[in-house]
């Protein structure tokens, strides 16, 4: 009879559901995305809160020789708290991240381009901006503390193919990424609240609240290129390099600036996180490529 029971109450509550006109359901209005500085950063919080899960381990005991090392450092770790760090049986790929958010911010923008007087407002925040996806991954999911999760830099090889087969490109000899440690992609959440599930819905105009690999397992590499700043002082004959920009000596591949440092940079030119090693290619906070090598 429970069972019987069960059922009947679950066929009725699918006939309330499917009795409901579905074209109220995901309407967007203006409502939902005024202020759009609140929208974005609400959007950015549920993407970072609800579709990225960690898994921890208890860090052990350090051994008497790394006891007394640390106990020699200025800024040392108190012995008798618990230290917690992403399990590296997980590793989840920045550029996984980044793919993500921004293939849900092209489908809120593709919403807000329909509706009338936001044609010109975007969902997205830039990734290395101070309210972006990386700073707040970092205040998340920090470095260092009672529970870090570490960066690490992988490249290609038989190890990451097989794990990671979407950021093996053919026509890339080796590829470098970043993965953090004890982080996966959840693609269905069930812990979120019905408001914000609701306005996800609205805004992504998605059915459910739920992702798929199409929306983040591709390699899709971010690079930035520094202008070279001009010289305080004129040398004769460069006055037309900065006058026209697009001529084909400024455009070409071949055309390197006299004034190129010659050693690479310390710090990242997006996120100013310093490089871990001086051979290191890649950010180890947000994945952009190094200048200078």
């Amino acid at each position: 009879l429970s069972l019987h029971g069960v059922r009947v109450d679950e066929d009725h509550s699918a006939l309330e559901n499917s009795s409901r006109p579905p074209s109220h359901i995901n309407i967007l209005t203006p409502q939902d995305v005024v202020p759009i500085e609140v929208a974005r950063s609400r959007f950015l919080d549920i993407i970072i809160d609800h579709f990225i899960g960690q898994n921890v381990i208890e860090v052990g005991e350090p051994s008497l020789y790394d006891s007394i090392l640390a106990s020699n450092r200025i800024n040392k770790r108190k012995q008798q708290e618990v230290q917690y760090e992403g399990d590296p049986r997980f590793a989840l790929p920045l550029m996984y991240i980044a793919n993500l958010y921004e293939s849900l911010v092209s489908d809120v923008n593709a919403r807000l381009a329909s509706l009338t007087g936001s044609r010109e407002k975007t969902m997205g925040v830039a990734l290395e901006a101070a309210g972006g996806l990386y700073r707040k991954l970092t205040q998340k999911f920090p470095k260092k503390g009672n529970c870090s999760f570490r960066r690490r830099e992988l490249a290609t090889s038989n190890a990451t193919k097989t794990k990671f087969p979407e950021l093996v490109v053919q026509e890339e000899k080796r590829v470098r990424f970043v993965v953090i440690n004890g982080l996966v992609i959840i693609e269905r959440p069930n812990n979120m609240r019905m408001q914000d599930a609701e306005w996800f819905k609205r805004l992504t105009g998605r059915n459910e609240v739920a992702i798929s690999s199409r929306d983040y397992k591709f390699y899709s590499p971010r690079h930035k290129y520094r202008r070279t700043l001009q010289p305080v002082f004129d040398i004769p004959g460069t006055s037309v390099l900065s006058e026209d920009e697009t001529s084909p000596l400024v455009c070409s591949s071949e055309f390197r600036p006299p004034f190129e440092p010659s050693s690479p940079a310390k710090f990242c030119d997006e996120c100013g996180s310093p490089y871990l090693r001086a051979t290191s290619k890649f950010c180890s906070e947000c994945g952009t490529k190094r200048l200078g090598i």
